[in-house]
């Protein structure tokens, strides 16, 4: 892969690629400082954010992305051929993403921002250091890979989006289901939201079981949906059908 292809496909999307998820924490962070202003405390809402908000919007811009593209046609005549061409995107949109979250929640964490479970306290710095980015990693992967899978399975961006939108919204509503149901584990999505609020009083077996574990499984549900959406751009007669349909 060239500099210049790289650049070019940052070139034609970089309102969608760029642009909207630092809008996104910018408008949290506005939000965040106003609470502070105001003498609330705003770190759980940007724990929130990097949690559950900014995944989401990745995993919508992907679908936007990928479930209808204008040049089909023409990229499939090509030599590389459109599935490389939207791994391409996917890897842009998630190193962006994944970019702005690290640099945001490492330096809020470095400055003492967020608190941490007492028992940890003892662990090496870097250790510390890579949990803290386990809020972020896990869900973004996740939506980013369910969002890849849906664009090409309904080759809508409409359909991508509300389906995103309807499991946010189920999995948010259901975090309490979802973590007493050992099956449903690999999809509870926001465990930080809960566990924050009694940080200072969780005990270290149920920090491993209400949050680290979940962690790990959702990261490996999102690897394997990857691969499958891979596979699912290979076939070419079904997105020059979506591309015709919306």
């Amino acid at each position: 892969m060239s500099l210049d292809r790289l650049g070019y496909e940052i070139k034609l999307r970089w309102t969608t690629l760029i642009l909207t998820p630092l809008l996104i924490m910018a408008g949290i962070g506005l939000v965040a400082v106003l609470l502070r202003v105001m003498h609330k405390g705003p770190m759980l809402l940007l724990l929130t954010s990097f949690e559950m908000f900014l995944p989401l919007a990745a995993g919508v811009i992907v679908g936007s992305t990928l479930a209808q593209e204008p040049a089909l046609e023409l990229q499939l005549t090509m030599p590389r051929k459109y599935h490389h061409t939207g791994l391409l995107r996917v890897g842009l949109i998630f190193t962006w993403s994944a970019l702005i979250a690290l640099l945001f929640i490492s330096g809020l964490g470095l400055a003492g921002a967020f608190e941490q479970p007492p028992f940890t306290r003892s662990w090496p710095f870097l250790l510390q250091f890579l949990l803290l980015q386990l809020v972020w990693l896990a869900p973004l992967l996740w939506f980013i890979a369910v969002g890849f899978c849906l664009s090409l399975l309904t080759n809508s961006r409409t359909a991508t989006g509300a389906l995103l939108g309807v499991i946010w919204m189920i999995d948010f509503a259901s975090t309490g289901f979802i973590l007493e149901t050992g099956w449903l584990r690999p999809i509870l999505l926001f465990p930080t939201f809960t566990a924050y609020q009694y940080i200072t009083t969780i005990t270290p077996a149920a920090w491993q079981d209400e949050w680290l574990v979940p962690r790990f499984e959702v990261l490996a549900t999102a690897i394997v949906l990857l691969p499958l959406g891979w596979l699912l751009s290979h076939n070419t007669e079904r997105l020059l059908q979506g591309s015709t349909e919306e």
